[in-house]
């Protein structure tokens, strides 16, 4: 007789468990029922491709790396306390010994 794959005693694991379920796939059938809900129905109805609509076609990286800049200009400082106050030292002469 010959040696059985591993990829052929997973299949036979997994097929005589669920063959051998009762409200094993009930639960199983809600689960898949759920996700094609979120993922088939609530993506089309709910998240339109923002992307698609105002990028180009082949100029989508362009179109979200102004928009991470744009948004990053506009945003408010985290901590406004440590706005000006740099730890770094700049201005004329920062580089000039005392």
């Amino acid at each position: 007789m010959p040696q059985e794959s591993f990829w052929h005693k997973a299949f036979r694991l997994y097929y005589d468990g669920f063959r051998q379920m009762t409200l094993g796939r009930t639960l199983w059938l809600v689960i898949g029922v759920k996700l094609f809900v979120i993922f088939a129905i609530l993506k089309v109805f709910f998240f339109p491709n923002f992307l698609k609509q105002n990028a180009g076609k082949g100029h989508e990286a362009e179109f979200v790396a102004g928009e991470l800049v744009k948004r990053k200009a506009e945003a408010p400082p985290l901590r406004p306390e440590l706005e000006d106050h740099s730890p770094f030292p700049s201005g004329p002469g920062v580089h000039e010994r005392e």
